[in-house]
């Protein structure tokens, strides 16, 4: 584990998904579902395009699409400020990522884990990640994918999801989840948690 700690990157997609992978072999299940939240949404689809052993479906929580919509240099920009430092946290909190905020344990929480990481890694996101198109591999993806999509998600809607995801991965489904943003793991984990264990129980 020492020499993990001591790489400084490289943070792009196709490292986080051999990360994800490596997991998964190290835990040694012989099936499994993938889930993914927004970035992790976009790992898991070139995760799954990859058709590893055991995997048996997938689930993306407001996921990023497989190809930028209306990314900007302007939108990058905007997107490299949004964790400098804790007032753009709690900014991007209350503007972009939720819908009624979150209660002040759990604001404390995104601010800590947003500043945490160093500079080289959060800014691999919005320079690269969020320009990237993996489109071309998801639609071989064959295990069933349920697509969960926060109501008044700001960053990725449930129309722009319906639009240029879905049409790509055939085994796609979308639900729509009541009253949340784009952080719905954190607004209404209830609903989350609900939408997976119905998901995987039919699989």
């Amino acid at each position: 584990m020492g020499r993990l700690h001591e790489r400084a990157g490289p943070y792009d997609l196709e490292q986080l998904a051999d990360d994800a992978q490596r997991v998964i072999d190290a835990l040694g299940h012989p099936s499994y579902v993938l889930v993914g939240h927004s970035m992790g949404g976009k790992v898991a689809q070139m995760l799954a395009a990859r058709k590893p052993a055991g995997l048996r479906g997938v689930v993306l929580v407001a996921p990023a699409p497989p190809a930028p919509i209306g990314v900007t240099e302007q939108v990058q920009e905007t997107v490299s400020h949004a964790y400098d430092n804790e007032k753009a946290v709690l900014q991007s909190i209350d503007l972009m990522l939720t819908r009624g905020g979150l209660t002040p344990e759990l604001r404390r929480q995104v601010v800590e884990d947003s500043l945490r990481g160093g500079d080289e890694a959060r800014l691999e996101w919005p320079r690269q990640g969020l320009v990237q198109d993996v489109s071309a591999g998801v639609s071989a993806i064959e295990v069933p994918v349920l697509v969960l999509a926060g109501s008044h998600d700001k960053v990725d809607p449930p129309t722009v999801l319906a639009d240029h995801l879905l049409p790509l991965i055939p085994t796609a489904t979308l639900t729509v989840l009541k009253d949340t943003g784009h952080l719905s793991p954190l607004e209404v984990p209830d609903q989350v948690a609900a939408h997976i264990g119905a998901f995987v129980a039919q699989l």
